[in-house]
C-alpha cells in the first residue's frame, strides 16, 4: 500500500480558548493530506473516465480522536488508498505526532457530473455547522459552555463522529440564507453522550451527523457527567430540537 506524508506545526490558529484543536482543522489537514497524494493513472476510476468534467466531493467522514493536540507541536498526516470503486475512492489517513498516532480517519470521496452554475461545498464547513447547532441545542435546553465550566466543572470534545454528505454540490443563487439542524441526545454514558444531527434544506436532508462528545474536567481529564447535568441532559434524550443556523454557501460566497 502506497503512503504519502505530509509535515505541519500546529500553530495558534489552529485551537481554541481551551488551546484544542477544533475538529474541522483535522478535516482540513486530510483534506490536504488527500489532495497531495500522487493519484497514478491506473488508479482513475471508470466512471471518472468517461464524463471528463466529473468533480471528486467528500461523500463520507469518519473521523477518531484518540489524543489532544497543543500549539507547537509537530504533526504528520500520512495518507493511503484503501479501495478504488467504481464512482468512489476510499482514502485511510491517520495523524502522528513523534510516533504516537493522535486521530484516524476513513474518507471516501465521490465523483459526480460537472454542472455549470454549481458549487462544491467544502465539507468542513457543514461540519462547523454542525458545531454550531449543537452549541444552539445546549442553548435551547438552557446549557451554555460557560455554565458548563462555571456551574458543572466540566467542558467536553470530540471522540469520534461520522459525517454522510448527500448533497455536496449546490446552486449558490438559489440557497437560503438559513438552514434548519435538528439536533438531539440520543446516549448518555459514564463520561460521554452522543449526539444525531441532520442538515434540512428546505425539504431536502443534505448531510447527517453522529458524534460522540467526551466530558473532561479542569485539567482536561476524562471525568464523569455531574449528576445534576446528567439529569438535565437525560429529560430531553432522544428529542430533536431544531436548530437554525446560516447557511455556509451562502456566507461563503460573500
Amino acid at each position: 500500500m502506497e503512503l504519502s506524508s505530509l509535515e505541519l506545526t500546529v500553530t495558534q490558529s489552529h485551537v481554541d480558548r481551551f488551546n484544542h484543536v477544533a475538529s474541522a482543522n483535522y478535516l482540513l489537514w486530510y483534506k490536504d493530506g488527500i489532495n497531495l497524494f500522487p493519484v497514478k493513472p491506473e488508479m482513475a476510476l471508470p466512471h471518472a473516465q468517461e464524463s471528463i468534467g466529473d468533480t471528486a466531493v467528500i461523500r463520507r467522514v469518519e473521523l477518531d480522536y484518540m489524543n489532544q493536540l497543543f500549539v507547537g507541536d509537530k504533526i504528520t498526516i500520512y495518507t493511503a488508498i484503501d479501495k478504488v470503486g467504481t464512482t468512489n475512492i476510499t482514502y485511510q489517513q491517520r495523524i502522528e505526532r513523534y510516533g504516537d498516532i493522535i486521530s484516524k480517519a476513513r474518507i471516501v470521496m465521490g465523483f459526480t457530473p460537472g454542472t455549470h452554475g454549481t458549487q462544491d461545498v467544502p465539507s468542513d464547513l457543514y461540519l462547523a455547522q454542525f458545531k454550531k447547532a449543537q452549541v444552539g441545542f445546549l442553548h435551547a435546553i438552557g446549557i451554555s459552555f460557560q455554565m458548563l465550566e462555571q456551574a458543572y466543572g466540566v467542558r467536553y470534545f470530540v471522540k469520534c463522529a461520522r459525517f454522510d454528505y448527500a448533497f455536496p454540490k449546490v446552486l449558490p443563487g438559489e440557497e437560503p440564507n438559513m438552514l434548519s439542524v435538528p439536533t438531539a441526545i440520543t446516549q448518555i454514558g459514564t463520561t460521554s453522550m452522543s449526539y444525531l444531527q441532520a442538515i434540512w434544506r428546505g425539504d431536502l436532508v443534505i448531510a447527517r451527523a453522529k458524534t460522540v462528545a467526551v466530558f473532561v474536567d479542569a485539567e482536561g481529564e476524562k471525568t464523569a457527567i455531574p449528576e445534576n447535568l446528567r439529569e438535565k441532559l437525560a429529560m430531553v434524550r432522544a428529542t430533536f430540537v431544531p436548530v437554525d443556523v446560516e447557511n455556509p454557501i451562502t456566507s461563503y460566497k460573500r
